[in-house]
């Protein structure tokens, strides 16, 4: 299998792309950020899986067909309550990125590529291995996905509670997705008594 080459977007790159996105994209980068999901629940999501009330978000992962409920984080709640307007519950939050695939020429990971390259962000290209190897980048969409259990595990969030809320099927996987800052790291080696 191959290692993740995927890294953590920062606080100022994310506000540099919800500045140039589309409110459809404004949301489904907050969504990505504040839940964890992948990109293709997050285009599909529809006004049912938001519940206001309980302050919860609600849906099956199409990648691991869990279910996954996440909190309503309040900066993501004020974004959809400001873009709701709809009656239908079954209506996409995000009619614009709803129904289209991931991948492609014209494919949602392609348009966020884009709003990477407005927001002046690099999305830093890799080759994983030599020869003919396939070029990933380091940055994108699914980062957002890194960015926000690498927050969490900053914060000193448990990996457990990450785990369950990213829907990782295992802790060894969920560490793929840990990228603690030096910061915190530095913090755990202060603890350390002198000799």
């Amino acid at each position: 299998k191959e290692e993740s080459v995927r890294q953590p977007f920062t606080p100022a790159q994310i506000k540099a792309m919800l500045k140039v996105a589309s409110n459809d994209w404004r949301i489904a980068i907050l969504f990505g950020f504040y839940t964890g999901a992948r990109l293709s629940d997050i285009a599909n999501i529809t006004w049912d899986f938001v519940d206001f009330e309980n302050g919860i978000i609600c849906f099956v992962a199409g990648k691991t067909k869990k279910r996954t409920t996440i909190p309503l984080h309040a900066q993501l709640k004020e974004a959809l309550l400001d873009s709701a307007g709809q009656d239908d519950p079954n209506a996409p939050i995000m009619p614009s990125l709803a129904g289209k695939g991931t991948g492609g020429a014209y494919g949602l990971s392609k348009s966020f590529a884009s709003i990477m390259e407005k927001a002046k962000i690099d999305p830093q290209p890799i080759k994983n291995g030599v020869g003919k190897a396939r070029t990933k980048n380091r940055l994108s969409f699914h980062s957002l996905r890194h960015s926000f259990n690498s927050m969490l595990a900053n914060k000193g969030i448990a990996s457990e509670v990450r785990q369950q809320l990213t829907g990782h099927s295992s802790d060894a996987m969920n560490q793929k997705y840990t990228h603690l800052e030096l910061e915190r790291l530095r913090e755990a080696v202060s603890v350390i008594p002198n000799l």
